[in-house]
């Protein structure tokens, strides 16, 4: 018989968590936290709010995401700082008001931005909005009819090749899907220096396609390229079954695997611009096949080849799953504070913890192609939960892990790599 006891000593179950914090100690990225504008008027407090807020993220970084989690901070062996009570964590957020949450999102930004400025590859920018779940009487919900359901519908703008999270607004659930855009924009391009010169190419769904947004990224002093899907209007479907026509093309000869690629000059607002579209036959669940093609458009100023041009625009599914592991991964997918500022700093907490992680891929983790790849709950299992001894004698700390543990030689050289970043 095997007796469970749950008193073993100085054991912690995330032994893991060293990675991060030695990352976060070397990269020094909580520093900056020390200037945001926190109006914090307790007199002498034990804990400063700028302490808290990289508790928080910390903790994110962890994968506990809820306000009753805090005890895990405080009790585990393996941290040594004090950590706040849940009590004072919650008194926290009594602090959200326009002026921090706008510092901390250029600091999101400003994190992001710094990195991609050193980078040699082109920046590409996905658009997309996404719902958030709530609870509760919470301010700000609304029904959302693209979702199907009531909640919070946030403005996401991830970098493609670094999957950073570039700049976010968290808006009312009765937002239209792209209304903000412009304004992230600007933000965004505010941050890169005045020397760069690499192409910016931007991709949004359907809820983009405006002539506002794109006469904003035409008359950029640093152009920025275009590719957003076009609405399903029918005047553009009879255009390109036209142009179709016009070329001898039957659509009966092609299918969803191996479409038709055309292009067409399209008029939209005050000028004509290039429309590159897919064509194809369908069939129904009964087996009947299409009499009319099926359209799939997209509207671009780029001058590559109509087949290249639909595909680089469809590889914006892949920035889809960079919000899927934010919602999910880090739990940015549920708000559950009663104030709408109160729920922006908390998403912001969750997205700024977001690109710390694939900043730590970036830096510590870049030639290692298997773990490089891992979204934040693979590597959570892989790496962070793994359970270890600590041992503390006089000023030095000593973290005992299984010699069963299977990740040994990647987990010592994760461990190096961020020595010698």
């Amino acid at each position: 018989m095997t007796t469970i006891i749950f008193s073993g000593g100085n054991i912690t179950s995330d032994a893991g968590a060293i990675l991060f914090s030695s990352f976060l100690g070397a990269s020094r990225l909580f520093d900056s936290f020390a200037l945001l504008p926190f109006q914090d008027e307790r007199k002498d407090p034990v804990h400063t709010c700028h302490d808290i807020l990289a508790q928080l993220v910390f903790k994110v970084l962890l994968g506990y995401f809820n306000q009753s989690d805090q005890s895990v901070l405080d009790r585990d062996p393996l941290f040594d700082f004090d950590a706040a009570s849940q009590s004072t964590v919650s008194r926290f957020f009594q602090h959200a008001l326009p002026s921090l949450n706008n510092a901390f999102h250029e600091l999101l930004q400003k994190t992001a931005m710094d990195h991609l400025d050193r980078v040699d590859h082109d920046l590409i920018l996905d658009a997309d909005s996404t719902c958030i779940e709530t609870s509760g009487k919470q301010e700000g919900v609304a029904y959302i009819p693209h979702y199907k359901t009531t909640g919070l519908h946030p403005l996401l703008i991830n970098e493609y090749y670094s999957k950073l999270l570039v700049a976010s607004s968290l808006r009312y659930g009765n937002t239209y899907s792209s209304n903000g855009t412009i304004e992230l924009l600007d933000q965004v391009f505010a941050h890169l220096e005045p020397a760069f010169s690499r192409a910016i190419l931007f991709r949004g769904d359907s809820a983009f396609y405006s002539t506002k947004l794109m006469d904003y990224l035409e008359d950029l002093p640093c152009p920025v390229h275009y590719f957003i899907r076009c609405k399903h209007f029918g005047k553009l479907v009879q255009a390109c079954q036209d142009d179709m026509m016009d070329k001898g093309i039957e659509f009966t000869a092609y299918s969803q695997t191996n479409p038709y690629y055309g292009e067409l000059s399209y008029p939209f607002g005050n000028k004509t611009r290039r429309v590159v579209y897919k064509a194809y036959q369908t069939m129904d669940k009964d087996g009947q096949l299409s009499l009319i093609p099926e359209i799939y458009a997209i509207m671009t100023d780029v001058d590559w080849t109509p087949r290249n041009t639909m595909r680089f625009y469809e590889q914006r599914g892949n920035s889809e799953n960079y919000t899927k592991e934010l919602k999910d991964d880090f739990g940015a997918g549920k708000l559950s504070q009663k104030t709408f500022m109160a729920n922006e700093l908390n998403f912001l907490i969750k997205g700024f913890a977001y690109n710390v992680y694939h900043l730590f891929l970036h830096k510590a983790v870049r030639k290692m192609r298997v773990v490089f790849i891992m979204r934040m709950n693979t590597f959570r299992k892989a790496f962070i939960k793994v359970g270890g001894k600590v041992i503390k004698h006089a000023r030095r700390k000593t973290l005992c892990m299984s010699s069963a543990y299977p990740r040994q030689e990647q987990f010592d050289q994760l461990y190096k790599n961020i020595q010698f970043e």
